[in-house]
């Protein structure tokens, strides 16, 4: 059997790694900054942002729904892995043909002159990025926590290498840090896969069964739900970027990227918590079957978690953001006075849509999320439109407060909890989660 590790130490294992991966990206980050410069920054971030979105739709909810077959049936996980190679490299392929095609009109259309060839460069990130999220989900349904680990802290390393040479033989060029971050998606990947197979292999025998075109079909007509609900989670966590980089010049998505970098700091902690409740709620057969207590507990504890980070990294992002990024950069600080809130809601929605993925609730995870994305999409888009970021994250913080009301009441129906229960924080919860932790880290449950 897969190695169940206690809760708390699963807790601890991906805290200790979200650090990791944390200050890694980080660093990565400044220098990548540091070497482009503001405009050149928004230049690298727009030619990543859309096969990351093309990568995310590529998946096609195919890695949720194999990842919770794996969760309930852990004998079937090789086959898991085997069809789910099968149905991504097919919807990897369409992905990039529409990807490809999208890219040359828009480009034939501006009649610019201009080659698209980095656009077309960076479509070689999809494939790469959609096997590590599907390495990641099922390794999290698993419960394989030291697999998860592996996929994401891989990544982050390889890159930090690969930037940090560019950056020491004073490389400058948008093109440079692109074929780094290519690189590193490769063999990430690739490292993880063969410590993945070697585990598959020893593991009670496990044998990778014939694939058919019946199976593939009943692969993609079992996600379907998981497909929607990923698509608009992509919009949702998106949208602020894509505005960004359509409606503004390069310059202003730099300094907006480097803001988020220092906002994302408040997650680490919060993330760890989100990405166990996948794995705990996807063992079971319906929502109601769910431990309530455990639930309202940790779901309670994720507030408390994200309301003191939001209030600490309040408090160092202004002054870390010049001294580590750089005068250039320094336009970034009002910005960042709005977006840490934001990104404090944002993430605390996680932890409610992980609950609803895993307790195969996808649609109301959906639903949810469009009405939040297209409230922000409408309001949002027109404050873009008429130049002005001051309002479009005011536009923003409203749509994401009520999408965690909504979200928070959905979990709330689905589970027979009461709303109170599950997002006002009592005064013992952070101070338990805190002994459990140092328990975990003593070697208890």
């Amino acid at each position: 059997m897969t190695r169940r590790p206690g809760s708390y130490s699963a807790l601890a294992n991906l805290a200790r790694a979200n650090v990791v991966v944390a200050a890694v990206t980080f660093i990565s980050g400044v220098l990548v900054a540091r070497a482009l410069g503001p405009e050149r920054r928004g230049e690298l971030a727009t030619l990543v942002l859309w096969p990351s979105l093309v990568s995310h739709l590529a998946l096609m909810g195919i890695h949720i729904s194999l990842a919770r077959e794996a969760a309930r049936e852990p004998g079937r996980a090789a086959a898991c892995y085997q069809i789910g190679f099968r149905a991504l490299s097919l919807s990897s392929i369409g992905a990039i043909l529409v990807y490809c095609v999208a890219v040359g009109m828009l480009y034939w259309e501006k009649g610019s002159g201009q080659k698209p060839s980095l656009a077309l460069l960076a479509v070689l990130m999809v494939p790469f990025s959609v096997w590590a999220a599907f390495q990641m989900q099922m390794e999290l349904g698993r419960q394989n926590t030291s697999n998860f680990v592996l996929v994401r802290n891989s990544f982050a390393v390889l890159h930090l290498i690969f930037i940090a040479a560019a950056w020491l033989v004073g490389c400058s060029e948008v093109w440079i840090f692109l074929i780094a971050s290519i690189a590193a998606a490769f063999l990430a990947t690739s490292i993880a896969q063969f410590r993945i197979a070697k585990g598959l292999e020893n593991h009670d025998g496990q044998r990778a069964a014939r694939v058919d075109a019946g199976r593939l079909l009943g692969v993609f007509s079992a996600a379907w739900p998981y497909a929607l609900s990923g698509a608009v989670s992509t919009l949702t966590a998106s949208a602020d970027r894509m505005l960004v980089s359509l409606f503004f010049e390069p310059r202003v998505m730099g300094l907006y990227v480097v803001t988020l970098a220092i906002s994302q700091m408040q997650d680490l902690m919060g993330e760890a918590i989100s990405q166990l409740f996948f794995s705990k709620v996807a063992l079971g057969r319906r929502l109601h079957d769910i431990d309530k207590i455990w639930l309202a507990l940790r779901l309670r504890q994720t507030m408390c978690v994200y309301l003191l980070l939001s209030c600490g990294t309040l408090l160092v992002a202004p002054v870390l953001l010049r001294l580590v990024f750089g005068e250039r950069f320094s336009g970034s600080v009002d910005i960042v006075y709005m977006l840490i809130p934001i990104l404090a809601l944002k993430g605390a929605m996680r932890p409610f849509e992980e609950v609803l993925k895993g307790g195969g609730k996808p649609l109301a995870q959906a639903r949810i999320n469009a009405i939040a994305t297209a409230s922000f999409a409408i309001s949002g888009g027109l404050a873009a439109w008429f130049g002005s970021l001051p309002v479009m994250l005011a536009a923003m913080f409203v749509c994401t407060l009520a999408g965690l009301a909504m979200i928070a009441s959905a979990v709330a129906y689905e589970t027979g909890l009461g709303l109170r229960q599950i997002v006002v924080p009592r005064p013992s919860d952070l101070a338990g989660m805190a002994r459990q932790l140092l328990a975990a880290q003593r070697g208890g449950p």
